[in-house]
C-alpha cells in the first residue's frame, strides 16, 4: 500500500464519523481556499476592508478570528497575486491559513479580557516560531505590549522569521535559535503564556501541498511524537503557575495530538487542567461546531467541516499551586548597555526636531551597542534585559538608529525597522508617493519630486496611502534653477521587488 493510501486507511479508523469519511477524502482533494489576516498593528479591519474593496477583493469573515478573512477576487479583475501587492509588502496583512489562526486566539483570548491582562510585565513564548504567522498574530493581539520570545531551531528559517516580524512592525519580540527541549534549563517558570505549534507530520496540509504525505508512515508518526512529547514537557516546565499553554499541530493522527497531551498528563498528575475550547466554536456561529470539539474539549478541525486545513488545538493551564523547578541564576555578558543621559537627550531631540516624534516614552527601553564603525541604538521589549541574561538571543526588539562619529559630533542614521514600525506616527519629514513612485521605490530607484517647501534635507520617510514604505534621503537641487528634489532611496536590498503592485 502506498503512503497516501496508508494514511487514509489510518485516519479512517480514527475519524469520529465513519459515515462521512467519504466527505473527508473529497475535501482533501479540493484546492485550499486562500485566506489572510489583517495586521492590526498597522491598520484597522475597517480601513483594510476599504483598501480591499478598491482592489476588487471579496472578503469572507473567518468566524474564529475577527481579523481573518477568506479572500477571493472579482472575476473581472486580475487573479490574486497577494505576495506582490503593496498592502502585503507594507505589512498590512499576513497570508495565513484559516485554521492556523486558532492557536493564538485560543492562547490569548482569555488573557486579553482580564484587567491589565497583557500589561508590560507579561511574557509570552512562541516555541517553534518560523515562519512567523502565529508570532505576528500574537504580537498583534498583545498590541506590541509585554515581551514575546520567538524561538526557532532551524537556522535556515530564522531569516524568514525576522523578515516577517520586521514587515509587520513587531517591536516587542526577542528571537532565539535554540533547541526547544533545552529551553526549560534556562527559563523555568518564566512565561505567562506559551504557544507550542509543534513540528509534526503535516497531514492537515495535504490540500495545500499534495507531496506532504509522500513519506507518510506509522514509524514516522512514532518518531515525531517522541519529539513532540519532549517539547511539550519542556514547555510545561517554563510555564508559570496559573499560566496557560496551547499545544497545536497541523496534523490529524491521535498519536501526534491527543496522545501527546495524555503523555504529559500522566507525568504531572494533578498540576494540569484541560481548558475546553468550545467557547471558540459556539454553535450559534458554527452549526456543526460540536463535530470539531472532542470529548476532552480539544479542537480537532477536519477539512470537510469548515473547508480549511486539518488542525488540532489543545489548551491547558498550570495550577497556581504547582511547584516550579529553580533555574540556575545566569548572568550572560550582554553587549547592550543603558544609554547615558546625554545620549538620550541627543536622540530625543533629533526625532522631535526632525520628525516631530516624541521618543520620551520609549527612552527607558533604549539600549546601546558598540560596533566597529558606529554605535547601534536598539529598542528592547520590557523584559529584554532579563531574557538576555538567561539566553543567547539572535535579536532583541528593533534597531532604531546608528550613531556615526563625525567632526561635528555624532550623526544619527535611522534604520528601516524604526520607519516600518513607527513611520505613520511621524509628523514631519514624510512624503506621500503615488502608485508609480511606490513601485519605483520597491525597485530600488530614486524618486524625483517637485520641490517641497516642507521637506528639509536629510532623512525622509516615504509613505503610500499613509503607511510607511521605507526611508530616503532628501538631496537638494544641484542648481538653483532646478525645481525638483531627489529622494535617494535607502530601501534595504533584500526588500527590493521588480514586480511590486500598488493600486
Amino acid at each position: 500500500m502506498n503512503p497516501i493510501d496508508s494514511f487514509f486507511e489510518h485516519i479512517r479508523k480514527q475519524h469520529p464519523d465513519p459515515d462521512s469519511f467519504v466527505d473527508f477524502i473529497a475535501a482533501c482533494k479540493r484546492p485550499l481556499r486562500k485566506s489572510i489576516r489583517v495586521n492590526t498593528l498597522k491598520i484597522s479591519v475597517d480601513d483594510f476592508k476599504g483598501l480591499a474593496a478598491k482592489r476588487g477583493w471579496i472578503l469572507t469573515p473567518i468566524p474564529w478570528c475577527k481579523e481573518g478573512f477568506w479572500i477571493d477576487h472579482n472575476p473581472e479583475k486580475e487573479p490574486l497575486q497577494l505576495g506582490n501587492c503593496g498592502e502585503h509588502l507594507m505589512g498590512l496583512f499576513y497570508i495565513q491559513e484559516a485554521s492556523s489562526m486558532l492557536p493564538a486566539e485560543a492562547l490569548l483570548s482569555g488573557l486579553s479580557t482580564e484587567p491589565n491582562g497583557l500589561d508590560a510585565n507579561k511574557m509570552v513564548l512562541d516555541m517553534a516560531a518560523a515562519p512567523g504567522s502565529k508570532t505576528t498574530q500574537l504580537a498583534a493581539i498583545m498590541s506590541n505590549e509585554g515581551t514575546l520570545l520567538a524561538n526557532e531551531l532551524s537556522a535556515s528559517r530564522l531569516k524568514v522569521l525576522h523578515a516577517n516580524l520586521q514587515r509587520c512592525g513587531v517591536t516587542n519580540a526577542c528571537m532565539s535559535h535554540l533547541d526547544g527541549t533545552l529551553l526549560d534549563k534556562r527559563l523555568s517558570g518564566c512565561f505567562d503564556a506559551i504557544l507550542l505549534d509543534a513540528p509534526c507530520g503535516g497531514e492537515g496540509t495535504y490540500r495545500k501541498d499534495p507531496k506532504a504525505l509522500d513519506n507518510w508512515s506509522l514509524n514516522a508518526i512514532e518518531t515525531i511524537s517522541q519529539v513532540q512529547k519532549q517539547l511539550l514537557l519542556a514547555a510545561w516546565k517554563m510555564l508559570k503557575p496559573g499560566g496557560r499553554m496551547i499545544y497545536s499541530t497541523c496534523t490529524l493522527s491521535r498519536e501526534e495530538n491527543q496522545q501527546v497531551i495524555e503523555s504529559l498528563q500522566s507525568d504531572i498528575l494533578s498540576e494540569m487542567t484541560i481548558v475546553s475550547l468550545a467557547a471558540l466554536f459556539p454553535e450559534a456561529l458554527f452549526p456543526e461546531a460540536k463535530r470539531a470539539i472532542t470529548k476532552e474539549g480539544f479542537l480537532q478541525v477536519w477539512p470537510e467541516i469548515f473547508d480549511c486545513e486539518g488542525f488540532f488545538v489543545a489548551c491547558i493551564e498550570k495550577s497556581t499551586s504547582a511547584i516550579v523547578e529553580s533555574a540556575p541564576v545566569l548572568q550572560n555578558q550582554s553587549p547592550f548597555k543603558p544609554l547615558t543621559g546625554k545620549t538620550i537627550t541627543l536622540i530625543e531631540d533629533y526625532y522631535q526636531q526632525h520628525f516631530g516624534f516624541d521618543m520620551s516614552d520609549l527612552s527607558n527601553r533604549l539600549r546601546i551597542r558598540d560596533s566597529h564603525h558606529e554605535q547601534q541604538i536598539w529598542l528592547f521589549p520590557e523584559q529584554g534585559d532579563r531574557l538576555r541574561q538567561a539566553l543567547k538571543l539572535q535579536r532583541s526588539g528593533i534597531r532604531i538608529c546608528d550613531l556615526i562619529s563625525s567632526r561635528q559630533g555624532p550623526l544619527i542614521k535611522t534604520q528601516h525597522e524604526f520607519v516600518i514600525s513607527y513611520g505613520n506616527a511621524l509628523k514631519s519629514q514624510t512624503v506621500e508617493l503615488d502608485s508609480c513612485q511606490a513601485e519605483s521605490c520597491c525597485r530600488g530607484e530614486n524618486i524625483q519630486l517637485q520641490e517641497a517647501d516642507q521637506l528639509k534635507k536629510g532623512e525622509v520617510v516615504m509613505l503610500y496611502q499613509g503607511y510607511p514604505l521605507g526611508l530616503a534621503k532628501a538631496l537638494p537641487a544641484q542648481k538653483k534653477q532646478q525645481q525638483k528634489i531627489t529622494l535617494k532611496n535607502n530601501l534595504p536590498r533584500d526588500l527590493l521587488r521588480s514586480n511590486a503592485d500598488f493600486l
